[in-house]
């Protein structure tokens, strides 16, 4: 392991003196004995750090704990370390081991699985979000940044990299779990762009990762997922040159979607990388749609790194198989397309189950089967997310073989996902329906996808999840596990075992 800094020597023997073996994401929390006690561990903390520790009563406290998927929201932390800098996370990770306190780290709060909340110290990293362009043309990200932020900035020095469409989205969990995007064909993933790293470690040591310091960690880092050694305090990443740029939105009528899906199922098959497409079997309105079937709809977006010409002339086999209902197709400016994807989908309280499809594709069964359970949605207060969605994969994210990096899923041609949502207005009745709805639809989709998903969509009900996640790559993420983090600190229901 590289030599490390910033941690007082007396607070890292401090830390060291913890029982061996304990799993602070499970410990009891404080193990103290009375309230008083408590609130002198608290206020413990707070001297060590530079910036707030936000505790429940603080007017800021409500806003701020709360998690992007609202159907975590009743996980309250007893304290929120919103940390300034490098030692703010090494302090908190010292003070939390040494009390056996709980802990858990949130950039941006999106884990689907809820895996950024906790009953103990949230370690948040949502106010180190700074963007620094360098003068080798790379960029470096804080943990905190959100996407909204590199929407803002990149475009104004022409550069662009791997990043997804909710502008909410922080670049620390994104990154680590592989990161996808509307370009993620043309450029590959965010993990596949990384230049280096910086990791606060268990001992709260501050390490330099990349491909010559500590080439181990690098590897497992680029599609590990977040949470597993560390926190990852910055991100390093290659840039490349935008060049001409056009987007395009296409919608069709529900009895469309078989002839639409399975003509874009041909043309992603040999399309050039520079053209992505997400497509859906979307639901809108909160009643069921056997009571309302114009509430169902078939719409596809994507971009192409080139011009509108081109973009039509790569189209038309699908518009002619499918004649759409709407149509856009348009040159725009970087900024612009940005702005033309940003959606923060899914919102309220919701699960997705995600499926990567196989390099053969799917056809008209696999489509005709997932428009049958898209019909039976039994409806919520929250409409956000329902349906049936496919991200084309492929092109440059699939040039690195499976194991060059933590990341297996370089053999697909789609990644699935199946949803649902509901919202604080819904009886358990309601959401308890929905879940076994889902679950159901997941298990309908098994004909015809693989036996893999995407960690960043991650999936608390999956089974058999670290196969699903990992593939081949887990027996050396495991041992990565073992070498950085062998007293588990960092812990999760899903996390990488020891």
């Amino acid at each position: 392991m590289a030599r490390a800094e910033g941690v007082d020597r007396r607070q890292f023997l401090k830390a060291a003196a913890i029982v061996a073996g304990s799993a602070v994401g499970s410990a009891a929390l404080g193990g103290c004995s009375s309230t008083s006690a408590k609130t002198d561990i608290w206020s413990e903390l707070q001297r060590h750090l530079n910036g707030p520790l936000v505790r429940p009563g603080d007017s800021r406290y409500q806003s701020i704990a709360r998690p992007y998927n609202a159907r975590y929201a009743t996980v309250r932390p007893e304290g929120i370390a919103l940390c300034q800098g490098d030692n703010d996370v090494s302090q908190c990770i010292l003070w939390a081991r040494s009390h056996h306190v709980p802990f858990v780290i949130r950039s941006g709060g999106h884990s689907y699985g809820g895996f950024s909340t906790t009953g103990g110290l949230l370690i948040s990293l949502r106010t180190m979000n700074g963007v620094r362009m360098n003068a080798d043309g790379t960029a470096t990200l804080q943990a905190g940044a959100l996407n909204r932020g590199l929407m803002a900035l990149l475009p104004s020095h022409g550069i662009m990299i791997p990043s997804g469409r909710c502008p909410t989205v922080a670049v620390g969990g994104f990154i680590l779990g592989g990161g996808f995007g509307f370009s993620s064909r043309h450029l590959g993933l965010a993990v596949d762009k990384l230049v280096s790293t910086r990791m606060v470690t268990a001992e709260g040591k501050i390490v330099t990762v990349d491909a010559d310091t500590n080439p181990d960690l690098f590897w497992a880092l680029r599609g590990g997922g977040g949470g597993n050694f560390g926190v990852n305090v910055d991100y390093t990443l290659a840039t490349t040159p935008v060049g001409p740029l056009s987007v395009y939105k296409l919608g069709w009528a529900w009895g469309q979607a078989p002839a639409a899906m399975t003509a874009f199922n041909q043309l992603m098959a040999v399309a050039p990388d520079g053209l992505s497409v997400r497509i859906g079997l979307d639901v809108s309105g909160t009643a069921p749609p056997v009571n309302n079937p114009g509430a169902l709809s078939v719409s596809a977006i994507g971009q192409w790194f080139g011009t509108p010409a081109e973009l039509e002339f790569l189209l038309a086999p699908v518009i002619a198989a499918a004649k759409p209902t709407s149509q856009v197709i348009e040159s725009l400016p970087y900024q612009k397309a940005l702005e033309f994807f940003a959606a923060n989908v899914p919102t309220g309280s919701f699960t997705e189950k995600s499926a990567y499809i196989g390099p053969s594709g799917f056809d008209a069964s696999c489509v005709e089967t997932a428009m049958t359970w898209v019909e039976r949605w039994p409806g919520s207060s929250n409409s956000s997310a329902v349906g049936f969605t496919l991200f084309a994969w492929g092109g440059a994210m699939n040039r690195p073989a499976r194991t060059d990096t933590a990341f297996a899923h370089r053999t697909a041609s789609w990644l699935a996902v199946v949803g649902t949502s509901w919202n604080n207005k819904d009886p358990q009745e309601t959401i308890d329906t929905n879940l076994t709805y889902v679950g159901d639809f997941y298990t309908a989709m098994g004909p015809f996808v693989t036996s893999e998903a995407y960690q960043n969509f991650i999936d608390p009900a999956l089974p058999n999840w670290p196969a699903a996640y990992y593939g081949e790559n887990l027996p050396r993420l495991v041992q990565a596990k073992h070498d950085w983090d062998p007293d588990n600190a960092f812990t999760f229901a899903q996390a990488i075992p020891v």
